[in-house]
């Protein structure tokens, strides 16, 4: 049971980090315009050096809330690919270990041999 909770928290880690990304990026490129466009049309100062100093300190870890939340986005599945994961890794698990369905694939390909030729001799 826990690993179904788990991987429904492993879905909201990932919606969680790729809103951050968003964000992130864009509040990133607001304040590089801001940094960029610090005066106005007539020639004059709008933001004092140090506020300007500021502002690029804060798009610095804006990028750098971007990049480590992008990364754990790309990392992280959504919560259909961890069930996917979950689900069929423990499957092929459960297939390779039992030896009574190592045969089935044998038997199935047998089954099916006979089918169509019934099947065939039908048609004749």
């Amino acid at each position: 049971m826990w690993e179904l909770y788990f991987i429904t928290k492993i879905g909201a880690i990932h919606s969680l980090c790729g809103i951050l990304a968003i964000f992130s990026i864009i509040l990133f490129f607001i304040y590089h315009i801001i940094t960029i466009t610090t005066d106005d049309y007539s020639g004059e100062k709008i933001c004092t050096e140090q506020q300007v100093v500021n502002i690029r300190k804060f798009a610095k870890k804006l990028f750098y809330t971007f990049i480590i939340t992008l990364s754990v986005f790309a990392i992280t599945p959504t919560t259909s690919e961890a069930y996917l994961i979950y689900g069929v890794g423990s499957t092929i698990d459960y297939l390779k270990s039992n030896d009574d369905a190592k045969q089935l694939p044998d038997k199935c390909i047998k089954a099916l041999n006979a089918w169509v030729d019934e099947f065939t001799e039908e048609e004749k």
